[in-house]
């Protein structure tokens, strides 16, 4: 059984990055929402599984696709808390204003996990192939609904805890994200490889 302070993170993190907490459920509590393609399945039933260790309950389905408007829809699944103070408390601490933003608490928490739950919701890989034949890719985290400073503050958080070395990039007008420099590539992929889930697993492949 996972100690509070695991369960605390992840809820926290999953929160945060793909997640949604509502402020509409019973006694006014927040419900925590994930929504994934279908074939990332496993990374809901993770988030599933956290809420069960958490003590607050919650329900599967997957959403029906709009065939109506022209567009090949893939088929999603989501997971659905239950409302609960601890949820409730999150979002208090996630949200200011109704913008998400990165609360310094949750960054005390940051592990290696926390890591690979940030890479899975908003990271990706994109190849670089060098002179040689090696591919040197560049790994970027697509944090764009965070503003410049709160960008800032997850940087430095991994920075302090990893020694790897992100940078806040402009990745659309007025939007902001990080990449990884280069020649933390390997280092970084060894520290979240092992929590990265089999569905994610094309986002470290070489």
């Amino acid at each position: 059984m996972s100690d509070n302070k695991d369960v605390s993170k992840r809820l926290y993190y999953y929160s945060t990055f793909d997640g949604y907490l509502d402020n509409r459920g019973e006694n006014r509590n927040s419900r925590l929402s994930v929504t994934m393609l279908e074939k990332n399945s496993d990374y809901i039933y993770e988030v599933a599984l956290t809420l069960e260790e958490a003590d607050i309950g919650y329900i599967l389905w997957r959403p029906a696709l709009n065939r109506h408007d022209g567009y090949a829809r893939k088929q999603q699944i989501r997971v659905q808390s239950k409302a609960h103070p601890k949820l409730t408390k999150i979002r208090k601490r996630i949200y200011i204003d109704n913008k998400k933003v990165i609360d310094p608490h949750m960054l005390t928490l940051l592990d290696a996990q926390a890591l690979a739950i940030i890479f899975m919701a908003d990271g990706s890989r994109k190849s670089c192939i060098l002179a040689s034949g090696k591919d040197n890719p560049l790994f970027r985290i697509h944090t764009n609904g965070f503003s410049y400073g709160d960008n800032w503050l997850l940087k430095k958080a991994i920075k302090e805890r990893f020694d790897l070395e992100f940078n806040v990039e402009r990745q659309a007008t007025d939007k902001w994200g990080l990449y990884l420099r280069k020649k933390d590539n390997e280092k970084f992929e060894s520290i979240i490889s092992p929590f990265i889930l089999e569905s994610f697993r094309y986002k470290l492949e070489r």
